[in-house]
């Protein structure tokens, strides 16, 4: 250990004396470090994980639903994507039977909120339609209350920070189809710079079935639960069951495959970066630890003179390239945290979707 100290300080010392070789290896180390730092950050920020959406997609709600036909279906475990079903034909699904389906499934002490979505026109053009009670605890997430209140009754409305440049202030009406007050700004994190109207469910878009559900049950909806919706027709967004996925063996075939390419990929791309990290630091900084190994030719002669063995020689230039490389390594993981913390805001300011946490 004392031999290893004194190469630190030998380590150290070089690096301190021959300031410009220094600041160029700290560069070529630091800046590529930064730079992948500052990318992944930025990438898996703006990126949302099915938990992390889980306030976008179902407020505080224990799951949502949808139900686009009478037939038994095998969906997957995340989301509403592609379902396999014998067939999707049959009514649509009424407010009131998914509510009996429900609480026959989930137990009677279920509750059932509407979810509407869809467009109408104003002002020659479309609008974005949300419809939810954004007084309920559960609806938390979906959309936030910049400014004023929900709306409390049919006739009125919160609309977006959009609508409100187009000249929609607090107190005015708006004609959707039948005159509605406007009484609050709100933020939809899926689409910030839309023209967004929210209102109470059936205000707008009355006389369509529902876009879906959401269901507070006060207790995890399981797998088991979904499977069993699913055989109804009903396919079944779960919060516990994204945040606690099931085994690969009660999935279907079709999911398993999807589930292991996904985790695949991730490591090609993981793998990917690793190479082109090492690859940029052989290239760059190998020259430039060459050039101050030549420069320490004197250095290395007087520690031989001296009784040094070739394993201290070789523990010098090792922990001259150990000194470099931690302190680049420290600087350019701060540069890029604080360069991807820039990204962040330039992100949301210019996107239309908010980043996550």
């Amino acid at each position: 250990m004392s031999a290893l100290r004194a190469t630190l300080r030998i380590a150290r010392r070089d690096a301190v004396r021959a300031k410009g070789r220094t600041a160029l290896v700290l560069a070529m180390i630091g800046l590529p470090v930064m730079a992948i730092v500052a990318l992944v950050v930025v990438l898996r920020t703006t990126t949302l994980s099915s938990t992390e959406a889980l306030p976008r997609t179902m407020g505080q709600a224990d799951a949502a639903v949808q139900g686009g036909g009478r037939q038994p279906v095998a969906q997957p475990v995340e989301g509403f994507g592609p379902v396999s079903a014998t067939g999707r034909e049959g009514r649509p699904w009424t407010t009131q039977e998914v509510t009996r389906q429900l609480r026959t499934e989930l137990g009677s002490g279920t509750r059932v909120l509407e979810l509407g979505a869809g467009r109408t026109s104003w002002h020659n053009g479309d609008i974005k339609v949300r419809e939810f009670d954004l007084r309920d605890s559960a609806t938390s997430g979906l959309m936030s209350l910049d400014d004023g209140r929900a709306p409390a009754t049919p006739d009125e409305v919160t609309v977006s920070h959009a609508l409100r440049d187009r000249g929609l202030r607090l107190g005015h009406s708006v004609v959707l189809g039948t005159p509605k007050k406007v009484v609050g700004y709100v933020t939809d994190p899926n689409d910030q710079k839309g023209a967004v109207v929210q209102a109470l469910p059936g205000a707008i878009l009355s006389g369509g079935p529902a876009q879906g559900w959401l269901v507070v049950r006060g207790k995890p909806v399981t797998w088991t639960d979904v499977q069993r919706l699913n055989r109804s027709g009903l396919t079944v967004n779960s919060r516990e069951v994204i945040k606690h996925p099931p085994a690969q063996d009660q999935l279907a075939p079709a999911q398993r495959n999807n589930h292991s390419s996904r985790g695949q990929d991730e490591i090609a791309i993981s793998g990917l970066i690793a190479v082109m990290i090492v690859l940029e630091i052989v290239l760059l900084a190998g020259p430039a630890f060459a050039v101050g190994i030549r420069r320490q030719r004197r250095e290395l002669a007087l520690l031989a003179a001296v009784g040094g063995e070739h394993g201290h020689l070789r523990a010098v230039v090792l922990c001259g390239g150990v000194v470099l490389g931690l302190c680049a390594g420290m600087l350019g993981m701060l540069g890029g945290l604080a360069a991807a913390a820039v990204g962040r805001l330039l992100f949301d300011r210019y996107s239309r979707s908010a980043s996550g946490p």
